[in-house]
């Protein structure tokens, strides 16, 4: 923004302050900071529409707000004008994993790396994409080396936590996500070590973990289902249908700027159907499922909805295809879900599951 003050017309400036205000609202999930980084990216891009770093600021928001394909163009653009630019390379690679396009996705996070061996950030995200295609394994190891190479931060410790958390290690997702604490209150760590808190039977430390993370992030509406999520398992309704009320209304603000944000509509399903709307919370999770076939966690959430509506056949089918996919955290420990635990079949797919892990 200084720079800006002396020279309004600064193309890189604005491109520089649009990523800012983006980076601020995939953590605090406040839309009018969406609103704002798209205004300054508008600006950086009608100025200079040849520089890379006004191109990648480009994509950056198209791609958080649903245009993929746009955003794929627009930072293979940066990356012709610019051959070295690794950040290019990790933003196409995000293009194409939201694409579906994970062989592709994982060459760029290569060529990234290769550009910059040294950087954590590369590794990082590498790591992210080998966990949410489930080379888990890989990912760790791309995952150490960004801890290696950036001990003080938080973001490696917290994804190899969900690694073990996926795996249904609570233990070692606990000891990730306090480890990650001791760097500071990141929010990311209070909100995943919340749900540890939460498979535990831990209500009451689960409210308070949960609550400190929305001092950070006060518009986050899955912050605000979980915290319903706790109080509904203590049988306090009263506060959490005002919870769930405050994130359906969050979730519908979140995908009116992203219509393609699937783990929103799946969170708008679950809040929906635990306050009994459940026409509209099995329409959105069946929109979430045709979508996203292959996701077990948005598949987890749809079985919540599906129990709490009472449709136990279809949560049954939906944990199955979710146990066959590896993904067993809100399937073997989310406590609206003992009840298809008990199924037979259930507890057969889960304990092969559990002699492959």
């Amino acid at each position: 923004r200084k720079a800006l003050d002396i020279d309004p017309d600064f193309a890189a400036a604005h491109a520089g302050l649009a990523q800012s205000l983006l980076a601020q609202y995939r953590k605090l999930r406040t839309p009018s900071l969406l609103v704002e980084a798209s205004a300054e990216s508008k600006k950086a891009i009608t100025q200079d529409p040849n520089l890379p770093e006004t191109l990648i600021s480009s994509g950056l928001v198209l791609l958080e707000t649903g245009d993929t394909v746009g955003a794929r163009v627009a930072f293979s653009d940066a990356l012709k004008l610019s051959p070295g630019n690794d950040a290019a390379c990790l933003n196409i690679a995000a293009a194409n994993a939201a694409l579906g396009r994970h062989e592709d996705a994982k060459q760029m996070h290569e060529q990234a790396i290769a550009l910059r061996p040294n950087y954590w950030w590369n590794h990082y995200t590498f790591g992210r994409l080998l966990f949410y295609v489930g080379s888990f394994e890989e990912s760790k190891k791309q995952l150490l080396k960004a801890n290696e190479l950036h001990p003080n931060g938080a973001a490696p410790l917290v994804l190899l936590g969900l690694i073990d958390l996926t795996n249904g290690n609570l233990g070692g997702a606990e000891t990730f996500f306090r480890n990650a604490l001791e760097h500071g209150p990141d929010l990311d760590a209070l909100s995943n070590l919340s749900l540890v808190y939460y498979y535990r039977n831990k209500y009451d430390l689960a409210i308070r973990t949960v609550q400190a993370a929305l001092q950070q992030a006060p518009d986050d509406p899955l912050l605000h289902a979980n915290l319903a999520d706790d109080y509904r398992a203590m049988g306090e309704h009263g506060k959490a249908k005002e919870q769930y009320l405050a994130a359906i209304d969050q979730f519908r603000s979140a995908i009116v700027s992203n219509p393609k944000d699937f783990e929103r509509r799946a969170g708008l399903a679950m809040a929906l159907s635990a306050i009994g709307r459940c026409d509209e919370a099995k329409e959105e999770a069946r929109n979430v499922l045709s979508q996203q076939s292959e996701s077990p966690a948005l598949a987890a959430y749809a079985a919540v909805t599906a129990t709490r509506c009472g449709d136990l056949k279809w949560a049954t089918q939906i944990v199955l295809d979710a146990i066959a996919m590896k993904n067993v955290v809100d399937i073997r420990f989310h406590p609206e879900l003992e009840v298809i635990r008990q199924i037979p079949e259930v507890k057969r797919a889960l304990a092969t599951l559990d002699k492959q892990v």
